[in-house]
């Protein structure tokens, strides 16, 4: 098997394409720019003629430039001067960025005002260049343009209309951080102002065809709005003919390393990123964004690519931000998803005690105390979720896996709770499977194939008698060599020129329930005449539609589903893959599947195993309970630690037995592991089930 090792990929990928990106944008230079540095910058000679003779020089005093925020932090992040070219008489005009925080968040959600002063009460050249830096440096540390208003003396109002900014009205509903910034920092008889993206977008894109302003600046703008705007691809030319201008700008880079990052171009993402990196190795941004990159490999399992990633969100903790609450969850997660769920849990708690009533972390953290069998832990972490948000399904069905009685006592799981945490899951569905090691698809087709061998060599030439390693089609697997019991499907059965697959091929209506997002629907679309897929996950279904498998798929609960359907319709086959761990009781939704399948149909089904009785399987504890507690407790199923339905093989014979009666019988049973959990197999059975056909 190819190894894939990320870093030595796009270590390759940005020796090639480095220089080629570098040279294009050097090579086509307008003109040389200074950016902002502690010294202030000049603005282009060619801004400076728009101006006046004496030209005005652009000051800037960064006093936060990389970020870090602390609780009740008025801060002034940026200020701005434009003077006489001698510098000697007070600021013609000033701008300044100040922003209020509201907890330990990152910039780009914090309400922020950009305040314009100026001292000589008329318009002052060089206004809108004063006005395009400060809004460069706001986009490229991070803010978003929803989040910044405009504060200027009346006479500014007109000038800024035209460039596309609209006056606010007093809001009676606005936040309190918002009202707070306002009353410490804008005098009373100010207006307030807001950017629209579009307008703005417009207004920078005329001053570039009437020559006017800086260049580099108005086309990082652009690129920020358009990418803001939902529209990435569109940024790249703008990004790109910034950096013409400016080919030292480690920002704009790093804005279009993620424009390309956001359109899939990986190449030249990672390309852009590293020639921020050269130009400004202390960028902590981009770092940043140097760890989602990572993260989208490390999902889909690239070798190293999550070390890289938690590296990546580790410096930018460490340099830019550490109580930054946001990245801190997203490093805390990564953690989980790559089975380091003890490193997680001390993440979390780094989170919690910056901020201890953020309910989604203390699930996340519940989730891996889970995974580390800390359950009594876990349990107050669930509990401390429901406190804060009484309305989080997944926390009380958990808490109640979780609890030992209530754990025997539970029949079913809340369909909001399967719904919503599959529409959260349907994202990394698939490549979560891979690392899990997810079988169950495969194996199903094999079994079914080597039943399927035998039940259609009848209809071939005369076979070759069975021997008894070959085993009967009546007999359970168990009984027979799991090696010799799967052929390739183009070998012949009994015949030099026909297979088992010319009967099979497109020949079978199947149901698949729970088909979450066609796993199981890849490995049986050649048998399919039909295929039909049922799921109570609207994202899970979306991402099963996209693969073109089903000629039918529906979003609704299985029994929902059986009871909506016509009663004339039936199926070969039905299959349930790794779906029933969510079903509990199993017996209504068996009656059921019964009613659907023709004769000679099989059901295929796995489902997680589970000793019952006062020996919790994952616990080495045992509880003393009351005699119908104790009874409940041999009931046959019970819900795990892990939130899902396990059970007793006993309790599933005897259901298939119950439900389906004497029309039915099991061909095969046996113990099977579905996949891994903690890099353990979970135990489980796989059956399959045959109507039997009519005499």
């Amino acid at each position: 098997t190819m190894v894939h090792r990320i870093d030595t990929l796009f270590i390759a990928t940005c020796i090639l394409y480095i220089p080629f990106l570098y040279g294009f944008l050097k090579s086509n230079t307008f003109y040389a720019h200074n950016s902002i540095n502690k010294k202030g910058i000049h603005l282009s000679q060619q801004a400076i003629e728009d101006f006046s003779k004496t030209a005005p020089v652009l000051q800037a005093a960064v006093s936060s430039s990389r970020g870090v925020f602390r609780k009740e932090d008025l801060s002034s992040l940026l200020h701005l001067t434009l003077s006489d070219a001698d510098n000697t008489a007070e600021p013609l005009c000033s701008l300044q960025i100040v922003q209020k925080t509201s907890g330990h968040v990152p910039r780009s959600y914090l309400p922020s005002i950009m305040i314009l002063q100026d001292n000589c009460s008329a318009e002052t050249l060089g206004l809108m260049s004063l006005l395009e830096e400060g809004f460069r440096w706001f986009l490229d540390s991070g803010g978003r343009l929803s989040k910044i208003e405009i504060a200027c003396p009346p006479h500014f109002e007109l000038l800024l209309k035209s460039a596309g900014f609209d006056v606010l009205n007093n809001d009676s509903e606005i936040e309190k951080e918002k009202l707070n910034l306002r009353s410490t920092y804008i005098p009373s008889n100010y207006l307030l102002m807001r950017p629209s993206s579009a307008k703005f977008k417009a207004s920078c894109e005329k001053r570039l065809l009437q020559n006017e302003g800086e260049a580099s600046t108005l086309y990082d703008i652009i690129g920020r709005l358009l990418h803001d705007m939902g529209d990435p691809g569109a940024a790249i030319q703008p990004y790109t003919k910034s950096l013409q201008a400016n080919p030292k700008s480690a920002a704009t880079f790093r804005n279009l390393g993620s424009a390309y990052h956001s359109v899939g171009d990986t190449q030249l993402a990672f390309a852009s990123y590293q020639q921020a990196i050269q130009l400004d190795p202390k960028d902590g941004l981009v770092y940043l964004k140097l760890a989602f990159f990572y993260e989208d490999f490390a999902n889909k399992d690239w070798i190293d690519a999550e070390l890289h990633s938690q590296r990546c969100y580790q410096y930018y903790l460490d340099t830019v931000d550490p109580e930054d609450v946001a990245i801190l969850t997203r490093l805390g997660n990564l953690l989980v998803r790559e089975h380091l769920a003890e490193q997680a849990v001390g993440v979390y708690d780094r989170i919690l005690k910056l901020d201890d009533s953020i309910y989604s972390v203390w699930f996340n953290k519940a989730h891996a105390q889970v995974k580390i069998g800390d359950y009594e832990g876990a349990k107050q972490s669930l509990q401390r979720t429901l406190d804060l948000e009484p309305t989080i399904s997944a926390a009380k069905h958990m808490l109640r896996a979780l609890d030992e009685e209530e754990a025997l006592r539970a029949q079913s799981a809340e369909e909001a709770y399967v719904k919503d945490l599959f529409n959260s899951y349907a994202d990394n569905y698939d490549s979560h499977g891979k690392k899990l090691l997810y079988s169950a698809p495969r194996i199903i087709r094999q079994e079914l194939a080597s039943i399927y061998k035998v039940a259609f060599a009848d209809r071939l030439n005369p076979p070759e008698p069975l021997d008894e390693t070959s085993g009967v089609v009546n007999a359970p697997l168990d009984s027979r060599s799991s090696t010799n019991s799967f052929l390739p499907a183009e070998q012949p059965v009994g015949s030099s020129c026909s297979t088992y697959s010319s009967f099979m091929n497109h020949s079978l209506d199947i149901l698949d329930i729970g088909c979450g997002t066609g796993l199981v629907g890849a490995w049986l679309k050649d048998y399919a005449r039909t295929l039909v897929g049922v799921d109570i996950s609207e994202q899970m279904v979306n991402a099963a539609r996209k693969k073109q498998l089903y000629q039918e798929l529906h979003v609704m609960p299985l029994l929902q589903y059986f009871n909506e359907l016509n009663k004339d319709i039936s199926f070969d086959l039905v299959v349930a893959a790794d779906v029933l761990a969510y079903v509990g009781e199993l017996q209504p939704t068996f009656e059921q599947v019964v009613k659907v399948l023709r004769p000679s149909a099989l059901f295929v089904f796995t489902v997680e195993a589970a000793e019952l009785g006062t020996q919790n399987l994952t616990r080495d504890q045992t509880l003393t309970l009351s005699s119908d507690h104790h009874e409940a407790g041999y009931k046959g199923f019970r819900l795990l630690p892990s939130g899902r339905f396990g059970y007793s093989k006993d309790y599933v014979d005897g259901v298939i037995t119950r439900a389906m009666g004497k029309s039915c019988r099991t061909l095969m049973s046996r113990a099977y592991s579905p996949r891994l959990e903690a890099g353990q197999p979970i135990p489980g059975y796989l059956y399959i089930v045959e109507k039997l056909p009519l005499v």
